[in-house]
């Protein structure tokens, strides 16, 4: 038996911020899921099977966010990244494809196209489901089965009952909607639903 992880990262913004467009709050006995702080990076680590594209754009206006977004029974695995409010590449792996099958969607900045190139070697003929983390770990310093995470700091969080809040936009910028994304990666759910 597998599990299914989720989670995202926001750079050098409030954890007050991510928590809201999440829906949830810290509560030291919550069972949701975890808050990672660090210097630059928030993380929160849960279990939802997609973001929505329109929460991401809003999400990362004036920053960096990434998510990573696993399966393990289906061996599947995916990494995004966003700036300024834009998807700037994906990542994805699904076994079902082959043990190295990889899908880049977007373009790849010369640093991270040598990570994935690099990862690839070292990984030769086994399964690419790991990659999505070893590059996520490049970029936040955070892995979700890493006994190295102890320079974050964690709190538990629950869900609040209250809808996620997103940032608002600047003056005269209009708030996004998951229609507005015409690059809208397909998720787990998608691909396995043919959407």
């Amino acid at each position: 038996m597998g599990f299914t992880i989720s989670w995202i990262g926001q750079r050098d913004r409030s954890e007050e911020e991510l928590l809201a467009s999440q829906g949830v709050a810290i509560d030291p006995a919550g069972t949701y899921g975890s808050l990672y702080r660090a210097d630059e990076w928030h993380v929160v680590m849960s279990s939802p099977l997609e973001y929505d594209p329109a929460m991401l754009a809003a999400l990362s206006r004036g920053c960096e966010v990434v998510t990573v977004q696993a399966n393990d029974t289906a061996m599947w695995s995916e990494l995004q990244s966003w700036t300024n409010g834009n998807r700037d590449w994906t990542i994805s792996h699904f076994a079902e494809d082959g043990p190295t099958n990889l899908v880049v969607d977007g373009e790849l900045s010369p640093i991270f196209a040598q990570s994935v190139d690099r990862l690839r070697q070292s990984l030769a003929d086994y399964h690419y489901y790991g990659l999505a983390f070893s590059l996520a770990d490049q970029m936040t310093g955070f892995q979700h089965n890493s006994d190295l995470i102890n320079h974050f700091d964690t709190v538990r969080v629950e869900l609040t009952g209250n809808p996620p809040v997103l940032p608002e936009p600047p003056v005269g910028e209009a708030a996004p909607t998951a229609g507005d994304s015409p690059d809208k990666p397909k998720g787990l759910l998608g691909r396995l639903l043919g959407r």
